[in-house]
């Protein structure tokens, strides 16, 4: 099994297998006069994440040697794979932040007890920028990160394959399923993202400024 790395664009499937444009961050896209991001390019990730820089890629995960299965976001319904020796050169981990409701799902599960005392006494834009700046917690380099994302996953399937056999045997037929959406919903997030501090969303990978088309796969 291997991690892989999806940019989705609402492109034709068409005009994605001529892909031939690098892949610009937002802020870029934004200096050369054209609209930025669906999402990185408002208010909360320019100045509250400063992440409207980056080129962004959320990570799945997929049987090593199989092609990749498309999957179908609010992002668009064709999926880009990053090249794996561009993303260990240039890319790092984060949690996958990229709306104010992704980052309160990550201080739920992270920080229950702060948030829960910070509601009552503090505002939603301090709320944000409080528990936005504890979000470094969740930055990886992608060596640490896949060296931390199999030993938890393999620690979680063996303590379930002693406590409850029905339900290792299932987590075992998603994995090979190679269904990245099932392998996130029903495996991942109970066994790895929960109790690495994150929300379903998972994790995410940032390359600054932009990826050449020659680092793109189909």
């Amino acid at each position: 099994m291997e991690l892989t790395f999806v940019h989705n664009t609402s492109k034709s499937l068409h005009s994605a297998l001529s892909f031939s444009s690098p892949i610009i961050s937002s802020r870029q896209l934004t200096r050369l006069g054209l609209p930025g991001g669906l999402n990185s390019d408002q208010v909360f990730n320019k100045d509250v994440l400063r992440s409207d820089d980056s080129v962004f890629f959320q990570v799945y995960f997929s049987q090593k040697g199989k092609p990749f299965i498309s999957v179908r976001n609010s992002y668009g319904k064709n999926s880009l794979v990053l090249d794996r020796e561009l993303a260990y050169r240039e890319g790092w981990i984060s949690a996958f932040v990229m709306t104010e409701g992704d980052l309160f799902d990550v201080a739920e599960i992270s920080f229950p007890q702060e948030l829960t005392a910070r509601k009552r006494s503090e505002s939603f834009a301090d709320n944000t920028i409080y528990f936005a700046g504890k979000l470094h917690l969740f930055d990886f380099t992608l060596a640490d990160f896949e060296a931390v994302f199999f030993q938890q996953l393999t620690q979680q399937l063996s303590l379930l394959a002693t406590s409850n056999q029905q339900q290792y045997q299932h987590a075992i037929s998603v994995l090979k399923s190679n269904d990245p959406i099932a392998i996130q919903l029903e495996v991942l997030n109970p066994l790895v993202f929960k109790p690495m501090g994150v929300g379903p969303a998972g994790f995410e990978l940032k390359v600054p400024v932009l990826v050449d088309s020659e680092y793109i796969n189909l």
